[in-house]
């Protein structure tokens, strides 16, 4: 199967836009690889809703990122909801993350209480929640992630000036009152503090969960240790998708999965002799196809000017928007949501912006209603 950009692997079974690392084989895995020339957009009335699949967003390169919009039927001008991540706008949580949601929903079941479920994605919010209150849910597929073409590159200028655009897109929609707020967790909480201090006009209020904005010192080389477990579960993973969409997965597959204790799993740990082996270096190498940028994070082992723009904490004192921080006590990025939260009370650009609040809730379970409580109807209104 192939596309406009490169031979393709996958096979979507199921219509949803999902590819899958080898086509039908048993426990396949989910790859969220870009298939422009697959985009169709669709609109249709399902659940309570309008439902707009994969709408173009033109940035000024030429690049069209797709989005899906979720909106009342009833014709209106609404505040919006947005988020923006590469991990696909389409992915069905308790599909494709079983094990997490039934842990989600058997701790938390108001999660899923009142909702078909259908429309649950990683970490975001349900717009089944949402919509019936007054909003549109916009979700963008980030550059070079499944629906949206280009370059995957995670936390790079590029990805946050799009979100700055694709926030001003939403605002300029015929059925937007010109209201725009994000909302989302982990990488889609780390967007949210890269967009605010560039002051999207439209940008109302933002509510990031578990973002990692200091991403020497808390993420990659966490107190100048390197952090081994995350980084290489997590960019084996992304280098597989790079791969994928350059048509070579199945030349280096073998090797990939060799490092891997469930290659089946979407995220899966190294074996244990992978974690062992030395030097760190060589990882350069074995991720130089599918992940080039992971031989810089290797070489540039000290903070410094490489690492200068993925430190957000400089940058509270241009936030102009209230934000409702939410984390929890044991979270990987439990420093960081404070550092922002602290950092933007203290030296935002405006009191509305000093008005900053901070939720030690579970990752996503309990997110939805604190977010909620803390835009609803008067940040709709203005």
């Amino acid at each position: 199967m192939t596309n406009g950009n490169s031979a393709c692997l996958f096979g979507d079974n199921d219509g949803d836009g999902i590819r899958f690392l080898g086509d039908s084989e048993p426990g396949a895995v989910p790859c969220f690889t870009a298939f422009q020339a697959d985009v169709v957009q669709i609109e249709m009335d399902a659940d309570g809703m309008r439902i707009d699949r994969d709408l173009a967003i033109p940035m000024d390169d030429g690049i069209v990122l797709r989005a899906d919009v979720y909106r009342p039927i009833a014709e209106g001008r609404y505040a919006t909801i947005i988020t923006y991540g590469p991990y696909a706008k389409g992915l069905s949580f308790q599909k494709y993350f079983p094990k997490q949601w039934n842990q989600m929903v058997t701790q938390f079941p108001e999660v899923a209480a009142g909702s078909s479920n259908k429309y649950q994605n990683w970490e975001t919010v349900d717009p089944e929640k949402w919509v019936p209150h007054g909003y549109v849910c916009v979700r963008v597929d980030s550059r070079g992630a499944c629906k949206s073409p280009g370059r995957l590159d995670v936390n790079s200028p590029p990805e946050f000036v799009d979100f700055h655009d694709a926030i001003e897109w939403a605002a300029a929609l015929p059925w937007s009152n010109g209201a725009v707020g994000t909302v989302g967790q982990s990488y889609l909480g780390l967007v949210q503090y890269y967009a605010a201090p560039t002051r999207p006009p439209h940008l109302k209020v933002a509510s990031p969960v578990s973002g990692p904005v200091t991403y020497f010192e808390d993420c990659v080389w966490r107190r100048g240790v390197f952090e081994l477990g995350w980084m290489l579960a997590y960019f084996v993973f992304m280098a597989r998708d790079t791969l994928e969409r350059k048509g070579i997965y199945a030349q280096e597959r073998g090797r990939l999965d060799s490092y891997l204790a469930d290659p089946q799993a979407l995220i899966s740990p190294m074996k244990d002799e992978v974690y062992r082996h030395l030097p760190l270096r060589d990882w350069s190498e074995r991720l130089k196809s599918g992940a080039p940028y992971f031989a810089d994070y290797l070489r540039n082992w000290t903070d410094g000017p490489y690492w200068a723009e993925t430190d957000l904490r400089p940058r509270c004192a241009d936030v102009a928007i209230p934000m409702l921080h939410v984390g929890s006590w044991y979270d990987a990025f439990q420093y960081d949501t404070l550092a922002m939260y602290s950092g933007i009370r203290d030296r935002a650009a405006n009191e509305a912006a000093r008005r900053s609040a901070v939720s030690p809730n579970s990752r996503q379970t309990r997110a939805i209603a604190a977010a909620k409580s803390f835009a609803g109807p008067a940040q709709r209104a203005e």
